[in-house]
């Protein structure tokens, strides 16, 4: 197990260490017998969702091992996190910025405006100050890398800033102020948006709902500041004529 992965975390891990083996009967029992496994695409067999821990192995994985002329796939896990960021906003009562994105997201994903990168690039690192270009990875992914990288700095320095550039959607901005909190730092995470209300008196949409969120340590943790940017928690819901914004 990786160090600080979960129980869960550490399952997927070896489910697809083991799928890398080839080793379908030991695939077979790490799947539940309820389980479902979706293959996106058209152009392999199988193609599609399917459901049953025992189809899975022998309708969609037993088939597909022939297409690969090297052997079974190789499958090297870079990074796992199970404690479920649009999950985690349902069980804190933000339904809007919860697991009702999944369809979202696999659209954008599909369509190609969201990226399947697993993270962004460092562009600039000046120290204290860090800019990553996100190249419209999912936005979970690429805040997690930002307090990855804010943290150590503020320890170091004083204080850090990482600002994230072509972001996509990253769920609750207070999530990633809690992070940094956790580990003893004074986190604040705050996002640009796009116009999303009407101004007083006006017809169109003019002005944005923009998140902010502070999160800070308990003592005894030593604290330091850090901005992170973007990323944090809505601290309050507007509502208009038309809908209530997110």
């Amino acid at each position: 197990m990786a160090d600080g992965e979960t129980r869960n975390e550490q399952l997927v891990r070896e489910f697809f260490e083991t799928l890398s083996t080839g080793d379908l009967e030991a695939l077979r029992a790490r799947l539940h017998p309820d389980g479902s496994w979706e293959a996106m695409g058209t152009t392999i067999p199988g193609a599609g969702v399917t459901t049953g821990g025992d189809a899975v192995i022998d309708e969609f994985l037993a088939p597909v091992r022939g297409l690969f002329e090297d052997g079974d796939p190789k499958i090297e896990v870079k990074r796992v996190f199970s404690n479920g960021d649009l999950v985690a906003a349902d069980l804190e009562g933000i339904a809007s910025h919860g697991v009702m994105l999944v369809p979202m997201y696999v659209e954008r994903l599909r369509k190609g405006s969201v990226s399947r990168r697993p993270e962004g690039d460092v562009v600039s690192d000046c120290g204290a100050a860090i800019v990553i270009d996100a190249a419209h990875a999912l936005g979970q992914l690429t805040a997690r890398q930002a307090v990855g990288l804010a943290v150590p700095r503020a320890r170091d320095l004083g204080v850090a800033v990482v600002a994230v550039r072509n972001a996509f959607h990253f769920g609750t901005a207070g999530r990633y102020a809690r992070m940094m909190a956790e580990q003893g730092c004074a986190g604040m995470v705050m996002s640009n948006t796009r116009p999303l209300m009407p101004a007083p008196g006006a017809a169109e949409a003019m002005v944005g709902n923009n998140p902010l969120a502070i999160a800070l340590p308990r003592r005894p943790a030593p604290i330091s500041a850090m901005l992170c940017w973007p990323c944090v928690r809505r601290i309050f819901r507007i509502s208009s004529s038309s809908a209530s914004v997110r």
